[in-house]
């Protein structure tokens, strides 16, 4: 991710915060994770995808160093519990992706090619319901 990309949790998490210092996700298909930490307690709010890293990091300095900041959202990316926001579509359609290990854009853009029709078999034009 570069330093100005809003910043997300992955649509097919819920997050909740469950203890002071602990965060949890809960996964579409039923997986688990806690994130401990007082740096987890801090940001899992802001990653909302209205702020970048830089921005996470300035909001809550003094109380948490910009480093602890970045280690902490470096950590979330590379595990894949967040993205970059991005406006492809719905969060909704972004969740069933993420949640099937599909890139949202990538998809979107191949349906996008996709031609389909819909034709009737087996009714006459004198039908009637």
């Amino acid at each position: 991710m570069t330093s100005n990309q809003k910043l997300i949790f992955k649509p097919h998490f819920s997050v909740q915060k469950i203890e002071e210092d602990q965060i949890l996700l809960l996964s579409e298909i039923g997986d688990k994770y806690l994130l401990k930490g007082k740096v987890y307690a801090l940001i899992h709010s802001l990653l909302d995808g209205t702020l970048n890293a830089k921005e996470i990091a300035d909001k809550l300095y003094p109380e948490m160093s910009p480093e602890k900041i970045y280690s902490a959202i470096m950590h979330l990316e590379k595990r894949g519990y967040i993205m970059s926001h991005i406006d492809v579509a719905p969060l909704s359609e972004i969740a069933f992706w993420q949640s099937i290990g599909i890139e949202a854009g990538k998809a979107t853009s191949l349906i996008s090619k996709c031609k389909a029709s819909i034709s009737a078999l087996g009714i006459s034009k004198n039908h009637q319901p």
